[in-house]
C-alpha cells in the first residue's frame, strides 16, 4: 500500500460502485492521527485528514459526502469541496452506519441499541 501513498494500517473501508470510488481509512500512530485516502477513476485521489487523534472505525458514501467515524465522532467530509463539513457525536458508542446513495440520510446503530437517523448529512440534524 506504500505504492499509493498509505503509510499506516488500513482499519476502514468503503466502495461507491456508482462513482468508482474506493476509500480507505487508517489507524491513528505515534506520528498522528488516521487519514482517510479515496481513490478513483482517470486518477482521482484526495486525502482528509481526521481532526483529531484517532483512527477510523467506518466509512460510507452517503452521494457526494464521505461519513467516517472516529473514536466515537461521525465527520462528514465533501467530496466535491475536499474538505471537513461538519461532525456529530452521537449518544452512545457507533457500531454502525447504513447510508442510501439516492437520499441524504444516514443512520446510526448505537451500541445500547438505539438507531439514530440523521437527515440532510451536510447539516446534521438528527432525531431519535
Amino acid at each position: 500500500m506504500a505504492r499509493y501513498g498509505i503509510n499506516s494500517r488500513i482499519s476502514a473501508i468503503a466502495y461507491d460502485p456508482v462513482q468508482s470510488l474506493l476509500a480507505a481509512g487508517t489507524s491513528e500512530t505515534q506520528f498522528g492521527s488516521g487519514e482517510i485516502y479515496v481513490f478513483g477513476q482517470e486518477r482521482v485521489s484526495a486525502v482528509f485528514s481526521l481532526p483529531r487523534k484517532a483512527s477510523t472505525s467506518i466509512l460510507q458514501f452517503c452521494g457526494d459526502k464521505l461519513l467516517a467515524v472516529a473514536k466515537n465522532e461521525l465527520y462528514v467530509f465533501s467530496l466535491d469541496e475536499r474538505k471537513l463539513v461538519t461532525s456529530y457525536a452521537p449518544p452512545g458508542h457507533a457500531t454502525c452506519v447504513l447510508t442510501d446513495p439516492a437520499l441524504d440520510y444516514a443512520f446510526i446503530g448505537l451500541q445500547n441499541g438505539w438507531l439514530w437517523l440523521l437527515f440532510q448529512c451536510a447539516a446534521i440534524s438528527s432525531f431519535p
